[in-house]
């Protein structure tokens, strides 16, 4: 009788390990789905990264196309707004050679 005990024991804890190593399993294939969604969101958010960073780069480069002409512009201003100066000096100058009555 011990010996048909020991063995209905045995019987019992080899059906509970296959149903734990069922379990195992199962859980081991849900990760294994889920790891293979996270990959790819990770893709895709690594795609995303790719292209917000070649459109920074872009406007980077516009961004610097438009600063240099700015700078060009400035540049070409102070030159008007100098030449302008002496213009006035120069009438000006000219008025009060004529005694100041624009005639």
């Amino acid at each position: 009788m011990d010996i048909e005990k020991t063995m209905e024991f045995i019987l019992e804890q080899q059906g509970e390990f296959a149903a734990h190593i069922g379990a195992l399993r199962e859980q081991q294939a849900n990760s294994a789905r889920q790891i293979e969604a996270l990959s790819q969101a990770v893709q895709g958010l690594v795609e995303v990264a790719r292209l917000q960073s070649e459109r920074l780069d872009a406007h980077d480069r516009r961004l610097e196309g438009q600063e240099k002409r700015l700078e060009a512009q400035e540049k070409r201003s102070e030159v008007f707004q100098q030449r302008f100066d002496q213009f006035l000096e120069r009438f000006d100058a000219y008025l009060r050679g004529r005694g100041g009555n624009g005639r």
